[in-house]
C-alpha cells in the first residue's frame, strides 16, 4: 500500500460515510506498508530457521555429550528467540490504536524501538549460548583457536547487521511519520 493513498483516504474519512469509512480503516489496519511486509517476512525466516535447530541441535552438535546447563541454556535462548518473533510478528500489524493513523504510527514507533532493544539482546544471547556450547569439552589448539575467533567475528558482524536492520525500519516509520506531519 502507498502511504500517500492512505492518506489521502484518511483525509476522507471524515466526510465518507460509514461504509467507506470502515472500508478506510480496515486498508489501515492490513498493515500493508513495505516496512511491515519486510519485518514479517524475516520474522518468520528467522523463526522458522531456529525453530528448526531447536529440534537438530542436539543431534548435530552432539549434545548428550554437553553438560546440562549448556543444554538448557542454547534451548531457553532458541526458545526465548522464537516466542519473541512470534510476539513481535503479531504486534507489528499495523492497528488503529489511535484517533488517527499518526497516533498509530506514533505507537508502532514506539513497539519497534522497545523490540529492537528485546530482539538484538536476545540475538546476543543466542550467540553466547552458542558458542559456548560449541566450545564445552574443547581441547584448544592454535588452529581451534583461529577458527573461534572467525566464529565470534562472524557473530559480531551479524549482531552489527541485527542493530542496522532494525536502526533502518525504526527510520522509515520516522520518514512515514515526518511526511504526515509536513502536510
Amino acid at each position: 500500500m502507498d502511504l500517500d493513498a492512505l492518506k489521502s483516504e484518511w483525509k476522507k474519512l471524515g466526510e465518507a460515510n460509514p461504509k467507506q469509512q470502515a472500508q478506510i480503516r480496515k486498508m489501515a489496519e492490513k498493515g500493508g506498508f513495505k516496512f511491515i511486509k519486510h519485518i514479517k517476512r524475516r520474522l518468520l525466516i528467522e523463526a522458522s530457521a531456529m525453530f528448526i535447530l531447536l529440534f537438530v541441535y542436539f543431534d548435530w552438535f552432539d549434545g548428550h555429550l554437553k553438560p546440562v546447563w549448556a543444554n538448557v541454556l542454547l534451548g531457553c535462548s532458541l526458545v526465548l528467540l522464537v516466542g519473541h518473533d512470534l510476539l513481535l510478528y503479531r504486534a507489528v500489524n499495523l492497528r488503529l490504536q489511535g484517533i488517527s493513523l499518526k497516533q498509530s504510527l506514533y505507537r508502532l514507533l514506539t513497539d519497534l524501538r522497545f523490540h529492537a532493544i528485546i530482539a538484538t539482546g536476545l540475538i546476543g544471547l543466542f550467540y553466547v549460548a552458542f558458542i559456548s556450547f560449541l566450545t564445552i569439552n574443547i581441547d584448544f589448539t592454535q588452529t581451534k583457536l583461529m577458527m573461534l575467533s572467525v566464529i565470534i567475528l562472524i557473530c559480531g558482524v551479524g549482531l552489527w547487521m541485527t542493530g542496522r536492520w532494525w536502526q533502518k525500519r525504526i527510520w522509515n516509520v520516522k520518514k512515514c511519520i515526518s511526511e504526515l506531519e509536513e502536510e
